[in-house]
């Protein structure tokens, strides 16, 4: 059932857009937890990967700041795609999500952390200069000076382009307290779980919910809708708060 709706939405997207890039969002989402997310060709390939709620939620921190840039990634997305070094990104990204999924089997923050750094750097290469905010990276610098090396590594935690940032900390108390200080918006990553729907109104309507998406690596994902088709390897993790869409049965 889960696979049927993922490949429906996906062509869905191909038919709206000319291709099909979200596929790690679209598999993240329906399977919820923890996932690396494998895309070859038209075929998605979802792992769930061993991993312990309570330990990504005292080590991972969401915040955005509600006066910052809105997201522009749709004008983004298809440059990256149209860059003639898109392969190589997606490749080097690849192998960096796998050691994201290492270090989250492992519960090792500073690896993960480092993981997150190198996803950051690539993408932002591969963007020129715009996955990453001017408000997103003031405010890690600021993160950054106060915290010092409890602060792992940071990024957007989707397409970048926008004012919303996560960090790898092992003081999740404290960057909050300082987020909300200098008012932006955090709280600790919950994960949730996948794709759920439900009967309601005497079974006349469908209830369905789903969380969010985050990722700990992206972006190579974007292989499927290059001219020349690159494999890629995506990690990344659905949280709360769940969103809700009631329907007709």
């Amino acid at each position: 059932m889960i696979e049927r709706i993922m490949a429906d939405a996906l062509a869905r997207e191909k038919a709206a857009a000319g291709y099909a890039i979200a596929a790690q969002d679209v598999g993240s989402i329906a399977y919820g937890g923890v996932c690396r997310v494998a895309i070859r060709g038209c075929g998605v390939e979802v792992q769930t990967l061993d991993h312990d709620v309570h330990w990504i939620s005292s080590h991972t921190v969401i915040a955005l700041d509600p006066a910052g840039s809105p997201h522009k990634a749709s004008v983004l997305l298809r440059d990256l795609i149209a860059d003639p070094r898109a392969g190589r990104f997606v490749r080097c990204l690849s192998r960096t999500a796998e050691r994201a999924a290492a270090a989250i089997r492992a519960r090792d923050v500073a690896s993960l952390g480092d993981a997150v750094n190198r996803s950051r750097h690539l993408f932002n290469e591969w963007a020129s200069g715009r996955y990453v905010t001017p408000e997103v990276a003031h405010i890690a610098g600021l993160l950054q000076k106060e915290f010092g090396r409890s602060v792992y590594g940071y990024k957007p935690p989707g397409a970048g382009a926008a004012s919303v940032l996560m960090a790898m900390t092992d003081d999740v108390g404290g960057v909050i307290a300082f987020l909300n200080s200098v008012g932006w918006y955090a709280w600790a990553a919950r994960v949730t779980r996948g794709l759920d729907c439900q009967p309601c109104a005497g079974h006349k309507l469908i209830r369905m919910t789903a969380g969010h998406r985050i990722d700990f690596v992206g972006a190579a994902d974007l292989g499927i809708a290059l001219p020349v088709e690159e494999a890629g390897v995506c990690v990344s993790c659905c949280v709360e708060p769940r969103n809700a869409l009631t329907f007709e049965a």
